[in-house]
């Protein structure tokens, strides 16, 4: 991955409603390089803002599919996570992501749980996979308590020699998620 970085011109999208209607699709997808926290893609009406091209995914769970949208889903119900069986039918969703990250490092306690789920993909061998710098991560844990995955996920691409960093929809919650983001099983509402 450092090489596939190397002086590059990254864009990191995220989920914040905050470039919704800036209409910035296609110069998100000039970049070099498009990175985004937790949807490989989008609903249609948000490509025109947000862009469709996706090199990078930063995720806890490359089987937990956020851009799915079912907004009558309840916090009890798990359809949004790709059954076992039905893995390797839903990996086309990540054909074209040339590497797939945890949020999360290795070394991270609770990362034990999405290691397994990681792991599988690494061995389907259809993107290369890797966990956050742990460095980083635990640096910015002790002074900020715990990243979230956007915080992360900017912790992480810095770490490597870019020549460009530019970030759209992470906003630090300042905005929350857009209306029809559903994080994990949660949607807006339950948010």
């Amino acid at each position: 991955m450092n090489q596939f970085l190397q002086n590059k011109k990254v864009a990191l999208v995220g989920p914040s409603p905050a470039p919704v209607g800036k209409k910035q699709g296609e110069f998100i997808d000039s970049f070099d390089v498009v990175a985004r926290v937790k949807s490989v893609t989008y609903p249609e009406k948000y490509i025109i803002d947000l862009g469709k091209r996706c090199d990078i995914l930063y995720t806890t769970n490359p089987f937990d599919r956020v851009d799915i949208i079912k907004k009558e889903l309840d916090i009890h119900q798990t359809e949004r996570m790709v059954h076992k069986k039905e893995r390797y039918e839903n990996f086309n969703h990540l054909k074209n992501v040339k590497y797939v990250v945890c949020t999360y490092p290795k070394e991270e306690f609770f990362c034990d749980r999405f290691i397994d789920d990681f792991e599988e993909l690494r061995e389907a061998d259809i993107t290369n996979v890797r966990y956050a710098n742990p460095d980083s991560y635990f640096k910015a844990k002790t002074e900020t308590d715990r990243p979230n995955s956007g915080f992360s996920a900017i912790l992480d691409i810095l770490s490597f020699d870019l020549k460009e960093l530019h970030i759209f929809g992470l906003d630090f919650h300042r905005s929350m998620y857009r209306g029809d983001y559903q994080n994990s099983l949660y949607s807006y509402a339950i948010i």
